[in-house]
Order: C-alpha cells, then sequence, then structure tokens
C-alpha cells in the first residue's frame, strides 16, 4: 500500500475553499504569520504577571514556559470550551499575551 506524502502546513491552504467567504488561502497565511505584539501582550496580560498567567516561577526554564503554554491552550482553546466560547477566546488571548512577553525575555520572537 502506498502512503500519501505530508505536504508542508502552509502548502495546504494554497488548495483552501475559499467559496464559503472565510478569506483566501493567501489571507489565511497572512493570518498565521502574525504574532501577538508587545503593546498587545501588555494590554492582554492586564494586571496579572505573565508568569502567574502561564503557572510559573521567575527564572522558569524555557522548557517549562512552552510545556506550561501547551497544556494552557490545549485546555483553553475555544474548538474545546464550545459550551464557552468567549471566556475560553479571552484567556487564549491572556495565555498568548503572557506566552508573548515571556518569549520576549528569552529572545524567542
Amino acid at each position: 500500500m502506498a502512503t500519501k506524502a505530508k505536504r508542508p502546513f502552509r502548502m495546504s491552504y494554497e488548495t483552501y475553499d475559499d467559496s464559503e467567504g472565510r478569506g483566501s488561502s493567501d489571507e489565511w497565511r497572512d493570518y498565521f504569520g502574525e504574532r501577538m505584539g508587545h503593546d498587545a501582550a501588555k494590554e492582554a496580560v492586564g494586571d496579572n504577571t505573565p508568569h502567574g498567567i502561564l503557572g510559573l516561577q521567575l527564572g522558569a526554564e524555557w522548557s517549562e514556559v512552552k510545556a506550561a503554554y501547551r497544556k494552557l491552550a490545549r485546555e483553553w482553546h475555544p474548538d474545546a470550551n464550545a459550551h464557552r466560547p468567549e471566556e475560553a477566546a479571552a484567556m487564549m488571548t491572556r495565555i498568548n499575551g503572557a506566552y508573548t512577553l515571556i518569549a520576549e525575555t528569552y529572545g524567542k520572537k
């Protein structure tokens, strides 16, 4: 049995069907290429500390930061919380903001 060769993620949008008004494949590629800026991240985090949102201690290793982010992203992703989409979207914004600010301190961008 022959296996189908995998294509890179972004290449799959070359055949994206935009007939239902979801935007072109180029618009989706541009959207996925954007990251939350510093100011938007600060606003999303608000009065909380980025480490506190991710449940980390100051000085956590980068691997701990990534693991905490991924765990919270799985838990709070709007697709996994169809019963509370507004709360999940707000929490994901805070999680992404916290991750963005911490990533800047580690020189990851």
